[in-house]
């Protein structure tokens, strides 16, 4: 298995707001996500929008009992702004020939609901 780097996820994920059911990830939107490297002699950020997923409840609370989360990126789109580095990280950190897609996959542990804003914790496996 790779390496694995620290993320950030900044989404504005879903269309379709309910209150049951799932919501999708929203491909339209402009949903990003953001990793930060950090080594004894770089540091750098590296960017992607491509980002698939959802998240499912059951009842009638947004994030209610019984719940899941998956979100899904495809690896070969990260972008740091530097070509020869996105090629090294893709063919020797990430390993994106034999693992092209990194997945994170979960249930929400804590959900704080303040005016169309939810504060989630969550516990998952990423791979």
């Amino acid at each position: 298995m790779p390496k694995v780097v620290s993320m950030i996820i900044l989404i504005s994920l879903f269309a379709g707001v309910g209150l049951a059911g799932d919501w999708q990830v929203d491909k339209k939107a402009k949903n990003t996500i953001v990793f930060h490297s950090s080594t004894l002699l770089l540091d750098f950020v590296g960017t992607t929008q491509n980002i698939d997923g959802y998240i499912y409840w059951e009842g009638d609370k947004a994030f209610g009992d019984k719940n899941e989360f998956y979100f899904e990126i495809q690896l070969n789109t990260f972008d740091t702004g530097n070509g020869k580095r996105d090629r090294d990280m893709r063919n020797d950190v990430l390993e994106t020939k034999e693992y092209p897609a990194a997945y994170f996959k979960g249930n929400f542990t804590h959900v704080e609901d303040s005016k169309d804003l939810y504060t989630v914790t969550v516990k998952g496996e990423m791979n």
